[in-house]
């Protein structure tokens, strides 16, 4: 995947890439798939994914625990991260390095295990990168579908959610202090969150809830005393972007995430509004620019007039949503992605300074198209279109 800055919750959710084996360069070893989930039996606390099932689902009872096992070059700077996950349907109980050599390239494995907790549908996923550098996007992703079988619960406030609604504050730079509190974003906004690590206690910091849709992990760094900026203990530092104008929380738990029974020794959360930009990127006519447009239930349908315009589509969905592209035009408007599939991390495409995931579209010829998707979530589906005016 070369931008996870391109898929969406038309994903963020759930349409999947990657393939298995030993990596023997900086990048693991992927074979791209996109195919929707299929159904995986489970069986209690013996369930393990690889990189091979990525795309995957897995069907758990409360209780159940499983295993993701994923294959990098940690030696070369290259790491996982967990970059979405509902704390609510699943707890991450450890994750730890294994066959860890000194030899720079070698392969290793990072394993992650999981545990369910709660009634739902949970999507995990995953991105391999260098986190040190903010500006490059994951080289690929691990997706693994979860559903928790049982009644859901209504979900109730967490202790820092409770009380009066805390008053929206526009910070770009937070600490453990700010923990609890409600930030005011535009979408494209970036903001970091820094915690001081005193070595009183083994361990650091690990998201252990968030929804990409909203909060795209960019990069992660820990600076040590003697460096740069200046430090007296310390500090590891995470860095988000806001990637749609929708409602997310963060959770992020300290621990030593090498033992599957530590106890979270410190919790730190923020909740963020995303508003979108004030301008969004609309080509002039001709200009071979691109045009954005949004969906969602509130607006389902759109019109579109371009000329050479690259048309760039987001379908705004929740967690678990899937998103496919039922029908167009192709002798007006070509997709560039596969149409057969749901929209996904390898196919989807970055507009510059508007991160999310789009369906994009290049017009071919003069004429009028409609453009047709499908969003299923929770057994509903809900049809979306854009009618697009080529000239």
């Amino acid at each position: 995947m070369k931008n996870l800055s391109t898929v969406f919750f038309a994903v963020m959710l759930a349409q999947f890439t990657l393939g298995c084996s030993a990596p023997a360069t900086a990048q693991p070893n992927a074979a791209a798939s996109s195919t929707a989930p299929t159904s995986a039996p489970a069986s209690p606390s013996t369930v393990q994914l690889t990189q091979m099932d990525s795309g995957k689902q897995i069907t758990l009872a409360q209780g159940d625990t499983f295993d993701i096992v994923l294959d990098q070059n940690a030696s070369t700077g290259y790491s996982w991260q967990l970059l979405s996950l509902n704390d609510r349907v699943l707890r991450l109980l450890s994750s730890k390095p294994t066959n860890v050599s000194a030899i720079p390239g070698a392969p290793s494995k990072q394993v992650y295990k999981f545990q369910a907790i709660g009634a739902g549908l949970d999507t995990v996923w995953f991105g391999y990168k260098q986190w040190t550098n903010a500006q490059v996007e994951p080289e690929t992703t691990f997706v693994a579908n979860v559903i928790v079988q049982g009644t859901p619960v209504l979900p109730t406030a967490r202790p820092t959610q409770a009380g009066a609604p805390k008053p929206l504050e526009k910070l770009t730079k937070l600490t453990l202090a700010d923990s609890g509190k409600m930030i005011a974003l535009a979408m494209g906004d970036t903001f970091q969150v820094d915690f001081d690590l005193d070595g009183k206690s083994q361990g650091e910091w690990q998201i252990i809830s968030n929804g990409i849709a909203a909060n795209q992990l960019v990069s992660i760094g820990i600076v040590y005393p003697g460096g740069t900026p200046a430090v007296t203990v310390p500090r590891q530092t995470f860095t988000f972007k806001a990637a749609s104008p929708i409602s997310g929380s963060l959770r992020l738990g300290f621990k030593d995430w090498a033992n599957e029974t530590a106890q979270l020794y410190s919790v730190f959360e923020v909740n963020s509004s995303v508003s979108m930009p004030a301008v969004l990127p609309k080509a002039g006519t001709g200009s071979g620019g691109t045009v954005v447009t949004i969906l969602n239930k509130q607006h389902p349908s759109a019109t579109v007039n371009t000329a050479q315009d690259l048309i760039a589509i987001m379908l705004q969905g929740a967690p678990g949503a899937i998103s496919t592209f039922v029908s167009g035009n192709d002798a007006i408007i070509k997709p560039q992605f596969d149409p057969t599939k749901p929209l996904d991390v390898s196919n989807g495409g970055t507009v510059a300074g508007y991160p999310g995931y789009f369906f994009k579209f290049q017009p071919t010829s003069p004429g009028t198209a409609t453009l047709t998707f499908v969003q299923k979530q929770n057994g509903a589906s809900d049809t979306y279109t854009v009618t697009v005016n080529v000239k």
